[in-house]
């Protein structure tokens, strides 16, 4: 059984096309979520409009048309993790994070309202956007969106 979306890309946002969803970003998968997705045209970001649960490929090749399906797969699903559920290695710990970092990710945060390129493993590792997490503990943010991979 697999797991099929239907995503309006960023870049074409008339039409939702279809791509397999890895076991590991099932859980993470709910309508109106942002996923960043693998085209042959590259990655490219979209939002998550349909959902096919526990579908055989069989079974979902015949309801889903043929031009639309599928393009590819999800790579990663952007999803809330509570900061105290992340972990942050070492490595990233032990780095010098410039105070420009910081500015520019305070003023993110006050331009756009969230953090972009914060990237976490399926099983909550930090692994980009440290300067980011800081900046959410900071404030006393409880949570920070970050970009779920495949493992």
């Amino acid at each position: 059984m697999a797991t099929f979306v239907g995503v309006k890309l960023k870049s074409d946002s008339q039409k939702a096309y279809w791509f397999s969803v890895p076991e590991e970003l099932s859980p993470d998968i709910r309508m109106g979520c942002d996923v960043i997705c693998t085209t042959v045209r590259g990655t490219m970001e979209g939002i998550v409009v349909k959902i096919l649960d526990g579908i055989l490929e069989v079974d979902a090749a015949k309801i889903i048309p043929a031009r639309l399906f599928p393009l590819k797969g999800i790579i990663a699903v952007a999803r809330q993790y509570e900061l105290k559920d992340v972990y942050v290695p070492m490595e990233l710990e032990m780095e010098a994070v410039k105070p420009e970092a910081i500015a520019g990710r305070v003023q993110e945060f006050y331009d756009t309202g969230r953090f972009q390129k914060v990237i976490i493993k399926a099983g909550g590792q930090l692994v980009d956007g440290y300067d980011a997490f800081l900046v959410a503990k900071m404030f006393g943010h409880d949570s920070i969106t970050g970009w779920t991979l495949v493992e």
